[in-house]
């Protein structure tokens, strides 16, 4: 993966890498979640 400096991307690339991490994150507190109450 490249790495390119924050302040080089536009605002709009910005907004969709922001909405991308926030999905992912989600879905892998969502994940955990489930694996830990499955495991109860």
């Amino acid at each position: 993966m490249n790495q390119e400096a924050l302040s080089k991307l536009s605002t709009e690339e910005l907004l969709k890498r922001h909405t991308a991490v926030k999905t992912i994150v989600w879905l892998l507190a969502i994940g955990l979640t489930g694996v830990l109450l499955f495991f109860i």
